[in-house]
């Protein structure tokens, strides 16, 4: 994540201010983005809503993720629906990838075969590795591809918006919207691309 270094960059320039940064799902990051308790926060776009405003950043595409075992280790593309043929291991329900793949699946009135679910990126990727199980995780939260092989999924390619969220009409402090600059300037700088 690029947030680390902004976070110790901002707290190195401005001294004076507290900064508090948490990791949190997105029905509370809502309630206190809502509530005051949160100045804004970095997620993925959803609807837009009476209480949130969101500026976006960049796209980021969710992709199949198999290890070398795997029968599509050698696939370079494969349609979403293929996906309902695979045994899959897949971030808990909380997350927002996961919510993306069981929408689709719903949309299209798919049943997709789960075989394990975990709350962390890291223990699916080790799963994945050395198994014939498949993944489908954001392209950006790939770390280490060591060992494991990537597929871009289409038709349609599942893709997201990541941005930075504020309260509507909530007061912008000048020290969230000089961290609020870092962060936009820190995904331009490194060619993340900002989003149209």
């Amino acid at each position: 994540s690029m947030l680390p270094p902004i976070l110790s960059e901002f707290a190195l320039r401005y001294p004076g201010v507290h900064v508090t940064a948490r990791l949190v799902p997105r029905v509370d990051m809502e309630r206190d983005l809502a509530n005051g308790e949160l100045d804004f926060a970095v997620a993925y776009i959803a609807d837009d809503n009476e209480q949130i405003v969101a500026e976006s950043l960049f796209h980021e595409e969710l992709v199949l993720v198999v290890g070398s075992k795997h029968s599509h280790a050698g696939r370079k593309s494969m349609p979403m629906r293929e996906l309902a043929t695979l045994p899959l291991v897949l971030l808990t329900p909380e997350f927002g990838a996961r919510q993306f793949v069981d929408r689709f699946f719903a949309e299209a009135g798919l049943k997709p075969h789960i075989v394990l679910e975990m709350n962390a990126i890291e223990p699916i990727m080790a799963t994945i590795r050395d198994s014939r199980l498949a993944s489908v995780l954001s392209a950006g939260a790939i770390v280490d591809a060591s060992g494991l092989h990537i597929v871009r999924l289409t038709e349609p390619a599942p893709k997201r918006t990541v941005g930075i969220l504020w309260r509507r009409n909530g007061h912008r402090s000048a020290a969230a919207q000089r961290m609020a600059d870092m962060v936009k300037a820190s995904y331009v700088a490194k060619g993340s691309g900002v989003a149209k």
